[in-house]
């Protein structure tokens, strides 16, 4: 395989590595470097990851109510990315509603075991 090719197909693997918790089948070298190049491949995890949801609500809807197929989907699309956006969710609420003080409601937002 052609060096150009095998650095898109790493620089790919780094935004699935880096955005979502999918097992990516091969080794990717040297991950740190790569994650200032790999930001052009974000869009596409974000479509593989609505994918996955979209797939999900649709297999559930043929079974339940909308309302349980959107939790389907919700919760696959935590499991695809290890609850990446919903912690970022919390991190909001947490720093909008902790402290109507600036400072507190900063160190709320960078305090991990809150």
């Amino acid at each position: 395989m052609t060096e150009p090719m095998r650095a898109w197909q790493h620089d790919a693997a780094t935004a699935v590595i880096f955005l979502t918790r999918i097992p990516v089948p091969w080794a990717v070298p040297d991950v740190d470097a790569r994650l200032q190049r790999c930001t052009p491949w974000f869009p596409a995890v974000g479509v593989l990851v609505g994918a996955i949801g979209a797939l999900t609500w649709w297999l559930a809807a043929l079974l339940w109510s909308m309302a349980i197929a959107a939790l389907f989907a919700v919760g696959a699309t935590a499991l695809a990315t290890g609850a990446f956006h919903e912690d970022g969710l919390a991190d909001t609420f947490d720093g909008l509603g902790g402290s109507p003080e600036r400072a507190r409601a900063l160190a709320i937002m960078q305090d991990s075991r809150l």
